[in-house]
């Protein structure tokens, strides 16, 4: 089989299964497979639909993929899929910016200082111990 045959449909099988996890996602409530997670602070609440959204363009961009230039449908499917995929992401804006900010920026705030993340402190010269050819030992 020819590269320029194989590729093509292989990327748009991908990108199918893609698509339809994430749709399956969006229609299964939250807590069926994964427990839900316990987090101290509450995370911003995802859009179902926006979620939906983003697997059918996904689907669309596959199935567009897998069509070639011999599937009529070819420009439909990928222009339907930019509106649907730009839906999705507008209306789960706050959910994957989030995603993508650390979560010191998210709140403003730093973790509480423990062992591990605490800042080191300079030490002053009257606590440093003496060196045998520093100039305080030498006196």
């Amino acid at each position: 089989m020819r590269a320029e045959v194989f590729l093509p449909v292989f990327l748009g099988v991908v990108a199918v299964v893609i698509g339809v996890v994430l749709l399956l996602d969006a229609i299964v409530p939250d807590g069926s497979f994964v427990p839900e997670e316990r987090r101290r602070a509450e995370r911003q609440p995802r859009s179902r639909l926006g979620e939906g959204l983003l697997g059918a363009a996904i689907v669309l961009l596959g199935a567009s993929l897998i069509g070639r230039d011999s599937w009529p449908y070819t420009t439909v499917s990928v222009l339907l899929a930019v509106v649907l995929g730009g839906a999705g992401v507008v209306m789960n804006w706050r959910y994957l910016r989030e995603m993508a900010v650390a979560p010191q920026r998210r709140s403003g705030e730093s973790f509480p200082p423990n062992a591990e993340n605490e800042p080191r402190q300079p030490r002053d010269a009257s606590s440093r111990p003496a060196d045998e050819n520093s100039a305080a030992s030498l006196g």
